[in-house]
C-alpha cells in the first residue's frame, strides 16, 4: 500500500486539539517540550489550555500547529512500522511535511513559523486584516474569473472541485461574494483566520519572508515532498526554498495535491491532527480514497501496522492488542496493573480503573506510562450505577468504545457469618458481583454498537470451593462465576466472548496475610503464590483471538488448589 502521511494548516487548530496523543505517547511528549524550550513557550499550554482568540493569532498558530504535527508525527513512527511513502501540508503544513521528510530541522522550523506568522500578523496590520471567505457548490474557474479585475482579492485556496476560498480586502471579498451569488448558486462560509493569506493583502510580508527563509539550512528531503503551490513531487530543497517564498501570495492548490498523489499510486492518506478538515476535503476528492484521520491515539490502530515494543518490553505478542481499547477494573494494583500493562505492552489502549487508591494510582499511571500507547487513569466506583454509566461514556469519547473488559476490582471484608453485619456481607457483594453488572452492562451496550468485544472477569477458588470466613466473598465469586457463563449465552451469538478466570493465592495486596503464613505452601503444588502477571497473562489470552473459541469458561488459575 502506497501511503501519504498530511499535514493541516491555518484554520484547522482547536483548542485541546493534540492533547490525547500528548498524553499517551511518550515520543510525542518529549519532542513537543523540546520545541517549547527552543521556542521559549510552551506549545502543550498553548495547544490544550489556550483560548480561541490567543490561538487564532497568527505568530501562536504557525509554531502551534507545526510543533504539534512534527511531535505527533515522531510518536506515530516511533511506535508503528509506518514507513510513508510522501508527504505533503496544506499551507502551513508544507512546513511541517518538510519537518517530516527531513528536509528541515524541527527546531529550525518552530522558529522560522513564529517569524513567519509575527510577519504575516505585521503585513496585515498595517491595512486592515483582510479576510478569507469559503466559495462552495461553485467551479473554480468562474471563482477565480470573478476576482480577475479586482487588485485586493483573489483566489487563495483550491480545495476542492468545488470549493474554493478567497482571499483579499474585507471590501474586495464583500464584492465578490455579491457577484458570486447574483451568478452562480454557491454557498459561503467565512474561515476561522487571523488574515487575508495566500493574496495581495500580504505583499508587504513577501520580501521580509524571503530573507528569513534564507537563513534556513534545507536538506534533500529524505521522504518526497509534495508542494502545495506547484504540486511537483520534490526532494531539491530548491524547489521547497522557491514555493514556501511564493505561498506568501500564491494560492495553495490543495486539489492538485491530492490528485498528484493519485497520480503517483497513493491509495492511503494518513492525516495528522486536527485532522478532520482536510479528511473531509481528500474524501470529497477522492471519494473511493482510503483515508485515516487522526483525532484520538486509538484512531491509528486502522493503519494495521506492526506496534513497535517499549524499551525493555518482549516483542512477544507485539502488536496483538494494537486494535483494542481495554478497560481494566481495579487496575491499579496486583493482578489488575499487571493485566493493564499487559494490554499496554500488546499496544492496546489502556484504561486502569480505580476507586479510592491515590497513591497506587499515581504509581499506576506512573508505570502505564512508559508504555508507548494511550493509556489513562481513571477515578469511579464500581458499585454506584451512575458513576459506572458516565464513566464508560467518557471512555468512548476521549478513547473509542472498549472492545475488551476486565472486571477484577474487588473488595474482602472477611467475618464468620454468624458475626457478619449486613452491611459487611453487601459492600463485598456491592464491589464483586454488583458492579461486575455494571461494568458489564455498559461495556456490552458499547460492543454492540461495534464489531463485538471480550469480557473476562476475575472470580476465585473460594467461589468453586468456599473458605470459612468468606462466605460473602465465596458468594460473590460464585455468583461473578454464574453471572459470567449467564452472559456468554446471551451474547456469544453477538460475538461477545465472555469468560472468567478463578486465581488461588496470588501475591498482591489483598492476600499478604495468606502469602505471609505458610498457608500457601501447605495447599499449592509448587509451595508458592502466583505471580499477577501470570495471571495476567491467562486474562490477555482469554481476550485476545486465540481464545475465539472459548465461551461460558472459567480457569483456574491455582496450581492445584482446588482438585
Amino acid at each position: 500500500m502506497t501511503t501519504a502521511v498530511v499535514f493541516p494548516g491555518q484554520g484547522s487548530q482547536q483548542p485541546g486539539m493534540g492533547e490525547a496523543f500528548y498524553r499517551a505517547w511518550p515520543t510525542t511528549r518529549n519532542r513537543l517540550e523540546a520545541l517549547s524550550a527552543t521556542l521559549g513557550e510552551d506549545l502543550a499550554a498553548l495547544c490544550f489550555a489556550g483560548d480561541v482568540k490567543e490561538l487564532r493569532m497568527t505568530r501562536n498558530t504557525q509554531p502551534a500547529l507545526f510543533g504539534l504535527g512534527v511531535a505527533i508525527y515522531e510518536g506515530l513512527v516511533a511506535r508503528y512500522s509506518l514507513d510513508p511513502d510522501y508527504v505533503a501540508g496544506h499551507s502551513l503544513g508544507h512546513f511541517t511535511a518538510l519537518a517530516a521528510g527531513g528536509a528541515l530541522d524541527s527546531e529550525d522550523g518552530v522558529t522560522l513559523v513564529r517569524k513567519r506568522g509575527e510577519l504575516l500578523e505585521a503585513a496585515a496590520g498595517e491595512d486592515s486584516p483582510g479576510t478569507m471567505l469559503a466559495v462552495l457548490l461553485a467551479d473554480p474557474q468562474e471563482v477565480a474569473a470573478a476576482c480577475a479585475d479586482r487588485e485586493d482579492v483573489s483566489v487563495g485556496l483550491y480545495n476542492g472541485p468545488r470549493q474554493t476560498v478567497i482571499s483579499g480586502a474585507q471590501e474586495g471579498i464583500a464584492a465578490i461574494r455579491k457577484r458570486l451569488a447574483e451568478r452562480t448558486r454557491a454557498r459561503f462560509r467565512e474561515l476561522d483566520v487571523a488574515a487575508a493569506f495566500h493574496s495581495p493583502v500580504m505583499e508587504p510580508a513577501a520580501d521580509a519572508v524571503d530573507r528569513t527563509m534564507a537563513e534556513v539550512d534545507l536538506e534533500p528531503a529524505a521522504i518526497p515532498v509534495v508542494s502545495d503551490v506547484s504540486c511537483r513531487i520534490y526532494t531539491d530543497p530548491v524547489v521547497a526554498r522557491r514555493d514556501l517564498s511564493e505561498q506568501v501570495t500564491a494560492p495553495v492548490d490543495w486539489h492538485g495535491v491530492v490528485e498528484r498523489l493519485q497520480e503517483a499510486g497513493v491509495d492511503r492518506y494518513v492525516v495528522i491532527p486536527p485532522a478532520g478538515t482536510l479528511a473531509g476535503l481528500i474524501e470529497r476528492i477522492i471519494p473511493n480514497a482510503e483515508v485515516v484521520a487522526l483525532e484520538v491515539p486509538a484512531d491509528a490502530a486502522a493503519l494495521g501496522c506492526a506496534v513497535r515494543s517499549p524499551e525493555g518490553v518482549s516483542d512477544e505478542g507485539n502488536n496483538r492488542f494494537a486494535a483494542e481499547v481495554a478497560v481494566v477494573t481495579g487496575g491499579t494494583r496486583g493482578i489488575g496493573l499487571a493485566t493493564a500493562e499487559r494490554f499496554a505492552a500488546g499496544g492496546a489502549t489502556t484504561v486502569a480503573t480505580y476507586c479510592s487508591d491515590e497513591e497506587a494510582a499515581a504509581e499506576a499511571a506512573v508505570k502505564l506510562g512508559d508504555y508507548d500507547a494511550l493509556t489513562a487513569v481513571k477515578q469511579f466506583d464500581v458499585g454506584e450505577f451512575d458513576a459506572v454509566a458516565n464513566a464508560f461514556r467518557r471512555i468512548a469519547d476521549e478513547h473509542g468504545r472498549p472492545t475488551i473488559l476486565v472486571n477484577n476490582a474487588g473488595r474482602m471484608d472477611n467475618g464468620l457469618v454468624v458475626r457478619m453485619d449486613p452491611e459487611q456481607w453487601a459492600s463485598v457483594l456491592e464491589t464483586n458481583l454488583t458492579g461486575a453488572f455494571y461494568c458489564t452492562r455498559e461495556a456490552a451496550r458499547q460492543m454492540l454498537r461495534g464489531e463485538g468485544g471480550r469480557i473476562v472477569n476475575v472470580a476465585s477458588v473460594a467461589g468453586l470451593r468456599g473458605w470459612a470466613g468468606q462466605a460473602n466473598y465465596a458468594a460473590s465469586k460464585a455468583g461473578l462465576i454464574g453471572f459470567t457463563r449467564a452472559v456468554a449465552r446471551e451474547l456469544g451469538d453477538r460475538s461477545i466472548r465472555v469468560n472468567a478466570v478463578a486465581p488461588g493465592y496470588v501475591d498482591t495486596r489483598l492476600n499478604e496475610k495468606h502469602v505471609g503464613d505458610g498457608e500457601v505452601t501447605d495447599q499449592t503444588v509448587s509451595g508458592r503464590a502466583a505471580d499477577p502477571r501470570e495471571v495476567a497473562d491467562v486474562i490477555a489470552f482469554l481476550a485476545g483471538e486465540r481464545a475465539a473459541y472459548v465461551n461460558g469458561a472459567v480457569y483456574r488459575v491455582d496450581d492445584g488448589l482446588v482438585g
